[in-house]
């Protein structure tokens, strides 16, 4: 059954990446950002520093907008496992 659900999760996700696989990018460039913050503490031009503050930011949001995409892959990828798991109740209603 676990290969049937991820089968079908893999089907309807078509193209799109998994939610590990935007989990990877966000993970790579948040060592990155970590990389850069490092060397701007180290540097005093300020013209470098003015650089590596607008590639921090930059890469801040990119890290932000991966995490929001994680976030809505999840949403989806558990969304489609609750289906194929929930009992098919046919035409039976349940009672409140």
């Amino acid at each position: 059954m676990a290969g049937n659900t991820e089968d079908a999760v893999n089907e309807f996700m078509g193209d799109n990446p998994r939610a590990s696989e935007w989990r990877a990018l966000r993970l790579s460039l948040t060592d990155r950002l970590r990389a850069l913050v490092n060397q701007r503490e180290q540097e005093s031009d300020l013209s470098v520093l003015a650089g590596l503050s607008r590639q921090i930011n930059t890469l801040q949001q990119q890290i932000d907008a991966l995490g929001i995409e994680e976030v809505v892959s999840k949403f989806v990828e558990d969304s489609v496992r609750v289906t194929i798991a929930k009992p098919d109740l046919g035409d039976e209603e349940l009672d409140d």
